[in-house]
């Protein structure tokens, strides 16, 4: 992001003076937090009037740090206050930064995983997988008995799906 870039050719006031007017400073310690619009994970967000969406922290820390960032640069929150833009709160950092800092805060966790039936694409019950795993006929046979792919009937067989399934007595 370039905000020189973004805002040549303005007849306007100054873009700086158009963007600290929609923060609420405070002190140099406090979250000075962004006034204006604001995305769904609540982080401030504007346009630069051609159509370009800006979060307004990467805006912030742009304008307190030369006025560019690459795009593959992160800025992140050492307060961890989506709307706030003071620059003293904000760092560069990677995707992995970024990461670590969630996992590390507590706001990162893996994603519900269901299994056998309740898996939303659960092609039978627990019992009908049981019998097709003891089922000795070809794949294409036993697929077309139960009305499913041969490549389900294989990844059942070779303990690719119903995992948690205990095999040992089959």
């Amino acid at each position: 992001m370039d905000i020189k870039a973004i805002t040549a050719g303005r007849k306007r006031r100054p873009f700086n003076e158009r963007f600290w007017e929609k923060v609420a400073v405070k002190g140099k310690d406090d979250c000075w937090e962004w006034q204006a619009a604001t995305n769904a994970k609540g982080y401030g967000r504007l346009t630069s009037g051609r159509g370009v969406q800006l979060k307004a922290h990467r805006v912030a820390f742009a304008l307190s740090n030369g006025g560019f960032i690459a795009e593959d640069v992160k800025v992140l929150h050492h307060c961890d206050n989506p709307p706030c833009c003071n620059p003293m709160h904000l760092y560069a950092g990677t995707l992995k930064d970024n990461t670590r800092d969630m996992i590390k805060r507590g706001q990162w966790s893996p994603p519900p995983h269901s299994y056998g039936r309740s898996h939303h694409n659960a092609k039978f019950d627990e019992n009908t997988a049981r019998k097709i795993i003891a089922d000795t006929r070809t794949l294409k046979v036993i697929a077309a008995d139960y009305g499913v792919s041969w490549m389900t009937v294989f990844r059942l067989k070779h303990g690719q799906t119903w995992k948690q399934l205990d095999r040992s007595a089959l």
